[in-house]
């Protein structure tokens, strides 16, 4: 019997079980190697390398306070007494083609109950949420992995994206008008749309870039821009950092018309972290905006990040 629950914080350790199980093998930094190691040789640092805030009780315990808190939800599965599974959703309201949605920000079933229809039951779970709340849509971004398992449960595609590593030495200079900002809130962006850099919904992204984990080793320094395009107003945010890949999120004015018009603003943000001393970054952009930069960008496929959909009622 699969029973789901809403999680708290008592929850935290069985959590973190759950999504370290996914890990075949644990690594050390040293250096500029990686070198195998037990898990409890690893940092916290070391140890967020391989999934993120939920491999470690301390990181996980912290989000999971502060996603509740951003206005995200989080239910367990729990079969014999133990908790096999998590999924946290958030909800958001977009400009067109978003709209109001529930965004599913992460999915987790433990390696030893998979296959056992727990993952499906946890997504069910999602949207008697979503009609309490008067969201009628579910939105997620996949991994390729998960790609069939999203088709089987009902979801269909709704945007293909795809993450690109852009090589930034050789790119010219671009003149860009921009401010910079100390931080930005969801009244920044709240007529704007999250084009470049979509890995999550607008409201997901901003609880991302809230620096709530605190690192010793890992630095991740977030940038702010307003950049202005004649009659119209983006918002950048750039993440550096010496332990992961430097990332962009993007925000455009709403009324930003055709996808040359979207890729001239992505060259102003390339610029500007290539002002910050980045050589590389990485940036999700829409496949069919990569289908249109040729040779105009030294850059190369990282990944896939399809976007599924489900009306709900």
């Amino acid at each position: 019997m699969i029973e789901v629950r809403e999680a708290s914080l008592d929850d935290v350790e069985d959590i973190t079980e759950v999504h370290k199980s996914d890990v075949k093998k644990w690594y050390r930094v040293v250096g500029s190697e990686l070198i195998e190691a037990d898990y409890d040789e690893l940092t916290v640092e070391e140890r967020w390398l391989h999934g993120g805030q939920w491999m470690s009780i301390e990181t996980c315990y912290l989000h999971i306070k502060s996603f509740l808190e951003a206005g995200g939800r989080i239910l367990v599965a729990e079969t014999d007494n133990r908790i096999v599974g998590e999924i946290e959703f958030i909800t958001d309201r977009e400009p067109s083609p978003y709209l109001d949605h529930a965004e599913i920000y992460v999915l987790m079933v433990h390696r030893d109950y998979r296959d056992r229809g727990i993952g499906g039951k946890l997504m069910q779970s999602v949207e008697p949420y979503c009609d309490e709340m008067g969201f009628s849509r579910i939105l997620l971004s996949s991994e390729e992995r998960s790609i069939k398992f999203y088709y089987k449960i009902g979801y269909e595609l709704f945007e293909e994206h795809e993450t690109i590593l852009v090589d930034l030495r050789k790119l010219p200079k671009i003149k860009v008008n921009y401010e910079p900002l100390t931080r930005i809130t969801s009244d920044d962006v709240a007529d704007k749309l999250l084009i470049i850099g979509r890995f999550h919904n607008t409201i997901a992204t901003l609880y991302n870039i809230k620096d709530i984990f605190p690192f010793e080793r890992m630095i991740m320094k977030y940038f702010h821009f307003k950049i202005i395009d004649k009659d119209k107003e983006h918002v950048l945010v750039i993440r550096k950092s010496n332990m992961i890949n430097n990332s962009m999120y993007y925000w455009l004015d709403s009324r930003i018309e055709g996808k040359k018009e979207i890729l001239h603003a992505l060259f102003k943000a390339l610029y500007l972290a290539r002002k910050l001393g980045i050589s590389k970054i990485l940036v999700g952009l829409r496949k069919d905006l990569i289908d249109l930069l040729d040779n105009e960008l030294n850059y190369k496929s990282i990944e896939k990040i399809p976007w599924f959909i489900k009306e709900v009622c």
